[in-house]
């Protein structure tokens, strides 16, 4: 099959106005271009993103865990950039294991995702990157050439993928023996089963970890980054210990998690310090979930329940999107009170009424309807917000019009509905200022 016959692919258009984010390798995508096209190339990126995105839907395992998505995206990538070089020269070149590929069988192997279910995803994938290309080549290939060009879109994907499977069947095995020998696995299978209830040896522990647990006061920590990126683990882990030395901590434990976060312990002799300063604040667009302290192997297990516990907690609800440092002792009622989603906003709007509309004026007056619950002072939410007392009544005022009773009464379920709406609120939203 001669390349000519392939001139369909350098019509491709993305209908996405955004340059998609390339995370395959500056020489392959310097390739893509140069046999497919600048445009095309674009289309390919955006569509193997889509096609990630797909396959992480259908296959949880894949999909849950960020660092695996993350590596699946680049891997697709690669797969629609070389299908698309494939069928310009109608054959495929090489064995299909780009850097990508590799990558996402370190991922796979490190966040536990077995060898089937990665090979699942890369065949599903395809299947998807087949249809899609017979699809693009039945609107834009002329009718004399589309017989031809479906069987070589299927001849050589089925070559691709037949390559690809080979090949990253045979280095799993081998990424699976490189990380069983690696100190790091040994470390997290043992905090999982400890975090899971077993109660090991103190010593034996200790020696594996490198952290002691018993007689120890420890604080856990949860840190991510906002954005889906796989390749800061060290500074997250960097970010985690400094953030625990902060606190005086004298032993700290890294363990990586399947997500990409960092779920951290510091311990030491003593409390430790509590609750975090501003000297302990992470970098921007870093987030940290600070658990309870507690004192031995049962406060080492409360305390990272906890950070993870706010961690979750924070990712669920918007109103938590601008706060980069959350300790579970201030988000857990609100995790608590909107465990069910759906009932719990029927509740606000029961007991807000109009005042749980998300606009300025409605959250400036809950803003200050919470200050006064808390004080019942009037001159301390003044202090406190910063404004006049004029303010402070004429908001109170307002906020008793649009409840349709007056504040003093049912204040349990007004503190609650106040806590939820802030929690469902998007705090990314910009706020004008206003009485």
């Amino acid at each position: 099959m001669s390349a000519t016959a392939a001139h369909w692919t350098e019509l491709l258009r993305s209908d996405n106005p955004r340059r998609a984010m390339a995370l395959v390798s500056a020489r392959e995508l310097r390739e893509a271009v140069l046999e497919v096209g600048d445009v095309a190339t674009r289309w390919a990126l955006h569509v193997g993103d889509e096609l990630a995105a797909q396959v992480g839907g259908e296959i949880p395992q894949i999909g849950e865990v960020s660092a695996a998505s993350t590596t699946v995206r680049g891997a697709m990538q690669s797969s629609v950039l070389g299908m698309l070089i494939a069928i310009r020269v109608g054959e495929v070149r090489g064995d299909s294991m780009t850097e990508e590929a590799r990558d996402s069988v370190r991922v796979s192997v490190e966040s536990g995702i077995p060898l089937g279910t990665m090979l699942n995803g890369i065949r599903r994938g395809h299947a998807l990157l087949v249809e899609r290309l017979m699809q693009e080549c039945r609107a834009l290939a002329s009718p004399s050439e589309q017989s031809s060009q479906f069987s070589l879109i299927s001849q050589l994907c089925f070559d691709y993928v037949g390559r690809l499977a080979d090949g990253l069947t045979i280095l799993y095995q081998d990424e699976q023996q490189r990380w069983l020998k690696d100190p790091r696995a040994e470390r997290s299978a043992l905090v999982a089963r400890i975090l899971d209830g077993e109660n090991p040896d103190g010593t034996q522990a200790a020696s594996i970890l490198r952290y002691e647990i018993r007689y120890r006061h420890h604080l856990s920590i949860c840190v991510w980054h906002d954005t889906d990126r796989a390749s800061l683990d060290q500074e997250l882990e960097s970010i985690a210990v400094q953030f625990l030395r902060v606190h005086q901590a004298s032993q700290t434990l890294i363990t990586r998690q399947p997500d990409s976060s960092v779920l951290a312990w510091g311990n030491s002799p003593t409390p430790l310090t509590y609750p975090p300063t501003e000297q302990s604040q992470p970098p921007q667009g870093v987030r940290v979930a600070v658990g309870t302290p507690g004192r031995g192997l049962t406060g080492f297990r409360r305390t990272a329940y906890d950070a993870m516990e706010a961690r979750a907690i924070v990712k669920r609800l918007p109103g938590y999107a601008n706060t980069p440092t959350a300790m579970y002792t201030d988000v857990s009622l609100t995790g608590l009170l909107s465990k069910d989603a759906q009932r719990a906003r029927r509740f606000v709007d029961s007991e807000l009424g109009t005042l749980a509309v998300n606009e300025d004026h409605n959250r400036r007056l809950l803003e200050t309807l919470a200050a006064y619950l808390d004080s019942h002072s009037p001159k301390t939410v003044a202090r406190q917000l910063f404004i006049a007392r004029n303010t402070v009544a004429y908001r109170l005022r307002k906020a008793e019009e649009l409840l349709g009773r007056p504040i003093t009464t049912r204040q349990p379920e007004l503190r609650a509905a106040i806590l939820l709406a802030r929690a469902f609120h998007d705090s990314t939203e910009p706020h004008a200022p206003g009485p």
